[in-house]
């Protein structure tokens, strides 16, 4: 067990988790009266404005002890409770797993001692003492005039927890989340904040590199040397600063975040932004950064966040996004909206396989004809409701954005007697033959995390054949019915795959660019005379092998952001457009009134 000596180690603690029955109160609360320890309520409250949290452990009727700690005002203090007849040696340790804190952080108060040793035999870095410990912590906590934020902040984070458990992935909550960073070179003005980021942090801190308070500051007033610090918001709330970065030719020289913000994705996100800078990693940290990826479910914006956001314009018009889930690393440099409705492949809740279905115009063209066998198809054990969930037939005077990649990706199947079609696996995959559906099934194809069962392949093989590729001219007859259902008041943008030569290992995309070119042309000769539709060709975007990764369908970031940038202009030309209409429509009102009265 490893003993809490005061002196030596409460500069380390930045949680208490507290037993109750003998410790916080005298007595055994299940079994009648207790007393509060007199003491407690003032060291609580200590505790929390110098910054250091507070969680209960104990074995207790959870209501019943709640109850008690309302009665003793003493509810508000704490955070991550764990009350139940369970061992607390495990519960302990996924407590400070939850908290995204670290075993030689914590400090367990317990008056039985077999509890202090199961406890420690879980969690061998945390520090563990009896309560006669309460009494000298009161005596060594400072008092501060300004309270600190921690537990507002760690409320914060508990609410995000219970939230993120109702969700099948964490990437699912973290898309939800409408996590908001912004990136800023106020550092001078902030430099004691920075400061304590390099100082304090280590689960997130990539360089270990720790300077004085001097050579910090001269660092920050280098002007060989870019420094940035990073402000993040979501839904739950404002987090303040929670990273800093020193970057000088091409070199990190610090990259740390605090660990409020773990979980999140946001230093990856950076590293990305910055363009993936040699860094040297020092010693273990929580999270491990790569050279390639870019989390698309962070927004980065202008200017500096605040808990405070300033009033903004509701939307000034609706946009529709759907395609793959290529299309959302474009989202990684468009300051994202409330009025946008992104329609990409996402993985099913209940069907715990990856829905893509519902981007092909197969699909689209049974929504807008209102298929008799949709809710036939719905059931299948590859779709589920929300293929067939889109905006794209009741919007008005929008932005529809929509991209023609599944067309040369995914295989049709037609129903033997009912005719309709259905989209499952790659375009050159043959399911009907039980060879490609066994490599299917053991995921040695692409199966977006889908595997029949022996009773459903059965079914589907007996019902519905093979039909390959949809055509180049199906694709315009079915986006011509498309196109009727979707209201004339909206301007529609295609995006034409690239047709881009790129070797490829994967099977599917070889030969693919020659797909895409009689694709793109037909397309074109069909829809160019429509007045609300307009093509957005990838390959220009794309324009040569340095600009794609694994196939011509996946791209570098450079190509996104370029792609991200004309999009954007787009949306504000439209914005532009709605607001003139609607000046000149408050105009007209107004003579009209005036008009009336005279």
């Amino acid at each position: 067990m490893k003993e809490f000596i005061l002196e030596k180690d409460f500069s380390c603690i930045k949680l208490i988790i507290w037993d109750l029955d003998n410790t916080i109160w005298q007595g055994v609360l299940s079994e009648g009266g207790v007393l509060l320890n007199p003491v407690v309520p003032k060291l609580l409250e200590k505790l929390t404005r110098f910054g250091i949290i507070n969680s209960i452990c104990s074995k207790n009727d959870e209501e019943q002890a709640l109850a008690k700690l309302a009665e003793y005002g003493l509810s508000d203090f704490f955070v991550f409770n764990s009350i139940n007849w369970q061992n607390k040696g495990q519960r302990v340790k996924a407590m400070i797993s939850r908290m995204n804190l670290k075993e030689r952080n914590v400090l367990f108060i317990d008056d039985e001692p077999s509890n202090l040793e199961e406890v420690s035999f879980y969690c061998p870095g945390i520090f563990a003492s009896l309560p006669g410990v309460i009494k000298d912590l009161y005596d060594a906590v400072p008092s501060v005039d300004t309270p600190s934020g921690r537990l507002a902040e760690y409320k914060i984070l508990e609410k995000k927890k219970h939230d993120e458990d109702g969700f099948d992935s964490p990437i699912e909550f973290l898309r939800q989340s409408e996590i908001k960073i912004s990136i800023s070179k106020d550092c001078w003005k902030n430099r004691k904040r920075a400061f304590e980021i390099v100082q304090r942090t280590n689960q997130l801190n990539f360089t270990k590199s720790r300077p004085s308070e001097k050579e910090f500051f001269a660092q920050l007033k280098n002007k060989q040397i870019e420094c940035g610090l990073i402000r993040c918001l979501d839904k739950y709330g404002y987090y303040g600063i929670v990273g800093f970065y020193a970057l000088k030719d091409g070199t990190l020289l610090h990259f740390s975040f605090s660990c409020r913000c773990l979980g999140m994705g946001i230093e990856q996100f950076v590293y990305s932004f910055l363009g993936f800078p040699h860094l040297t990693v020092v010693g273990d940290t929580a999270v491990k950064l790569d050279a390639s990826s870019t989390p698309t479910w962070i927004e980065l914006v202008d200017g500096g966040l605040t808990d405070s956001p300033s009033k903004e314009r509701g939307p000034r018009f609706k946009t529709i996004f759907k395609g793959p889930c290529d299309m959302e690393q474009m989202f990684s440099f468009i300051r994202d909206d409330k009025s946008f409705s992104k329609e990409f492949n996402y993985v099913s809740r209940t069907k715990k396989c990856t829905i893509y279905q519902g981007t092909h115009s197969a699909t689209m063209v049974q929504i807008a004809e209102k298929n008799i066998w949709i809710d036939t198809i719905k059931n299948l054990p590859f779709y589920d409701c929300g293929a067939f969930d889109t905006k794209l037939f009741t919007q008005k005077n929008g932005l529809i954005f929509i991209s023609l990649i599944p067309e040369g990706c995914y295989a049709l199947y037609k129903h033997k007697r009912d005719q309709f079609y259905v989209v499952l696996g790659e375009w050159c995959d043959d399911l009907c033959n039980d060879k490609v559906a066994k490599a299917f099934n053991e995921g040695k194809l692409f199966n977006g995390g889908f595997h029949f069962s022996d009773e459903d392949y059965k079914k589907f093989k007996d019902q519905f054949v093979y039909e390959g590729r949809i055509t180049p001219e199906q694709v315009c007859k079915n986006y011509e019915l498309i196109l009727n259902h979707i209201d004339k008041s909206n301007d529609v943008y295609f995006f034409l795959p690239s047709e881009m030569s790129v070797p490829t290992a994967q099977r599917s995309y070889k030969g693919r660019e020659e797909y895409h070119k009689e694709l793109n042309k037909m397309f074109m000769d069909c829809f160019s005379s429509m007045e609300n539709v307009r093509f957005i060709r990838l390959t220009d975007f794309a324009s040569n092998l340095s600009c794609y990764t694994n196939n011509l369908n996946h791209f570098q970031k450079n190509a996104y952001f370029e792609l991200a940038r004309y999009v954007s202009s787009i949306y504000e030309k439209r914005g532009s457009t709605i607001s003139g209409t609607n000046a000149l429509e408050r105009l007209i009102r107004k003579i009209r009134k005036k008009l009336r009265h005279e």
